[in-house]
């Protein structure tokens, strides 16, 4: 139990980990179950592992990647991290505001020169489309603010 426990404690050193994420982490490394309960119990106790710190750091670490919050939930369900829509929403920070993220990433995206041609402007806009919705935003959401950049 001694070498898992130093193991987690090497690795939350670096970073929040979830007693799941831990969990698999130690089964992967071949501890029995009884070692892995003690070691997590004994990290809880020593205020090591915090799940809720975990969850609040991964939610804004993602957040600041420009991810959605729809997005943050499939991520966060793939990492194996069990979090509902409203721990989501309790840990986003209060100044967050989604319209404002999707602006500054179409921004970051546009270049300072509008294309004039329309075949260029049209795969601009498409380009930037697929990149909002693969970070989790709804289709209409970016269509609402893609209008107001690429006005014909």
């Amino acid at each position: 139990m001694n070498k898992a426990y130093q193991y987690c404690v090497r690795i939350l050193a670096m970073r929040d980990y979830t007693s799941s994420q831990l969990r698999e982490k130690l089964e992967a490394r071949g501890y029995d179950e009884d070692c892995i309960e003690l070691t997590l119990n004994k990290l809880k106790d020593h205020a090591y592992l915090n799940d809720d710190t975990a969850k609040k750091s991964f939610v804004q670490s993602q957040l600041r990647r420009g991810l959605s919050q729809t997005a943050i939930k499939m991520k966060a369900r793939v990492k194996g991290i069990n979090i509902t829509n409203d721990e989501i929403q309790d840990h986003v920070p209060e100044d967050y505001n989604e319209s404002q993220s999707i602006k500054d990433l179409i921004e970051k995206k546009i270049p300072r020169e509008m294309p004039q041609e329309f075949d260029l402007k049209l795969k601009l806009k498409q380009r930037i489309f697929r990149m909002l919705l693969s970070r989790g935003f709804s289709f209409e959401k970016i269509n609402s603010h893609l209008k107001d950049y690429f006005k014909n």
